[in-house]
């Protein structure tokens, strides 16, 4: 399975856990959005970097290592964008346990800048690797 292939079925996932977090937001479940919100954000920067040709870090901030790509290879990517995104998912990666294991009580505030941020990361993603595909991914090696 090609990087690019990779890249489209995590879109597909990321899309699943996108409206997973929207739903938490409709009913009220703030720590579900930024639970959610920080996975949407680290996943499409991850399906950015395997489009790009490189392979993601095991870490939940993807952030720095795909401005070092972009930078080294050149991509055209508005830079401005790209640090809003590195601050929101730093910010995120740090909250995202003490959010999912209710060791923290998120507020509307938090869950509005969790979804921008998940909102921005996936739009960027499907911007470089094109929409994901309508059906289930194919998964497997």
């Amino acid at each position: 399975m090609t990087n690019r292939v990779r890249a489209r079925d995590l879109l597909w996932f990321t899309r699943e856990v996108l409206e997973e977090m929207r739903r938490h937001r409709a009913r009220g479940v703030w720590n579900g959005v930024v639970r959610r919100g920080q996975e949407v954000v680290e996943n499409s920067l991850k399906a950015i970097l395997l489009h790009l040709g490189a392979e993601y870090p095991r870490i939940h901030d993807p952030a720095p290592v795909l401005e070092e790509v972009v930078k080294h290879r050149g991509v055209p990517i508005d830079r401005g964008r790209l640090t809003w995104l590195r601050v929101a998912s730093k910010e995120l990666a740090e909250i995202r346990g003490p959010a999912a294991y209710v060791e923290m009580l998120c507020n509307e505030d938090q869950a509005s800048r969790a979804a921008a941020a998940a909102d921005e990361a996936y739009l960027l993603a499907v911007e470089i690797c094109g929409a994901p595909p309508e059906g289930p991914f194919r998964g497997g090696s």
